[in-house]
């Protein structure tokens, strides 16, 4: 009795390692989360779209990338003569946004958070100065 008391602490004891998931659209609104423990080592497109497909989210893409989620496509904006802003789906793991597509990012860790999240990426007079930066589009 005195080992299954001390086990089931031990058990209890440590937070159970759970991937976390999310989808924020413009202006900062989260539009899914969920957390799922998750197998390592894993690919970032793999674990969203096991994600997707579960959330009710309306979307389009596959592993190499996601083109539109919740009616939020890709887009370009001429923003002046010198400036444009392309819009579409940005990811980051653990707040670090790669520069890879997602099904070339490998996930090691466990409790990796994962975000998706609409952005844009600016070119000035053709030259691309930024990229992923948040949409904070009404």
């Amino acid at each position: 009795m005195k080992s299954l008391f001390a086990t089931t602490i031990l058990l209890f004891s440590f937070p159970v390692q759970a991937m976390e998931f999310s989808v924020v659209g413009r202006g900062g609104q989260e539009l899914y989360r969920a957390q799922e423990a998750f197998s390592v080592p894993a690919k970032v497109g793999d674990v969203t779209v096991f994600f997707l497909e579960r959330s009710g989210l309306d979307y389009k893409g596959d592993k190499s990338g996601i083109a539109a989620i919740a009616g939020l496509d890709t887009r370009m904006e001429q923003v002046s003569r010198d400036e444009v802003r392309a819009y579409g789906w940005c990811y980051s793991v653990n707040g670090f946004a790669p520069e890879e597509m997602p099904d070339q990012v490998e996930i090691h860790d466990p409790d990796t958070k994962i975000r998706w999240f609409y952005g844009f990426a600016r070119a000035i007079r053709g030259e691309w100065v930024s990229q992923c930066e948040p949409a904070a589009l009404p």
